[in-house]
């Protein structure tokens, strides 16, 4: 069994804990480590280890808008990835 479930936004992660609590799959000294995206929630009461990955909204909005601007400006830009610094943000251990 996995030591941890990724999740691509914290409301996914809480979302889907009721199936793994269904599941029964896990001892409660060695409960999954619960990891998000974007640190919207994380202080549900929950058994598991909650971590999320925040961005800095200011960050977000300015990289967004930049490139919402450049494919205004150009119509056939390329799709682009960009990198923005992210930090891991632990809600509580178990």
């Amino acid at each position: 069994m996995p030591d941890a479930f990724f999740f691509s936004s914290d409301y996914l992660a809480f979302s889907l804990l009721p199936l793994l609590n269904e599941a029964e799959i896990y001892k409660e000294d060695k409960l999954p480590r619960i990891i998000g995206f974007d640190n919207l929630v994380g202080r549900f009461p929950s058994p598991y280890t909650f971590s999320s990955i925040d961005i800095n909204p200011e960050t977000r909005g300015r990289e967004a808008l930049r490139l919402l601007l450049r494919q205004i400006q150009e119509r056939n830009c390329p799709y682009c990835h960009i990198r923005i610094a992210t930090q891991l943000v632990v809600h509580g251990e178990k």
